[in-house]
């Protein structure tokens, strides 16, 4: 049995009207824009709050999480864990014990390695390759 998930924003019932339908396309673009994330983070007393579609990938670097951004990057005193709690696992990937990436800044994935839009190269530890793989292709499915 096929299951899929469904969110109702209205019905339209025949004949459609242009008021209908605009109304019904307008609270579409209300959630969409609505489930819009941000990652929020503090460093050093400064909070700081980024939107995850600026997000190009996560470094672990001992207790310090370097978030690389399209612009910039930034530092943050946070867990593996504690990142990924605000994260969707549809839009991102661990690929690596020190690397969390965003799906939708993928160039290419070049043997061993990731190349991002920023041409960073990222190495893919052998036990994430796979599962890198499919929900890349997952995500690219999603995008058209």
């Amino acid at each position: 049995m096929d299951v899929f998930e469904v969110i109702t924003f209205d019905y339209i019932s025949k004949p459609i009207t242009v008021e209908k339908l605009e109304s019904v396309l307008l609270k579409a673009m209300q959630y969409l824009h609505m489930i819009k994330r941000d990652f929020v983070f503090q460093f050093r007393k400064n909070q700081f709050r980024i939107s995850c579609d600026d997000i190009v990938y996560f470094e672990k670097k001992g207790r310090q999480a370097v978030i690389h951004t399209i612009s910039e990057n930034f530092k943050a005193n946070m867990t593996t864990e504690e990142i990924w709690k605000q994260l969707d696992d549809k839009v991102f990937a661990h690929i690596h014990v020190s690397y969390i990436i965003n799906l939708g800044h993928i160039r290419a994935i070049d043997g061993d390695e990731v190349v991002m839009d920023n041409e960073e190269r990222l190495l893919i530890a052998r036990s994430h390759k796979q599962n890198l793989k499919e929900k890349h292709m997952e995500f690219v499915r999603r995008m058209v």
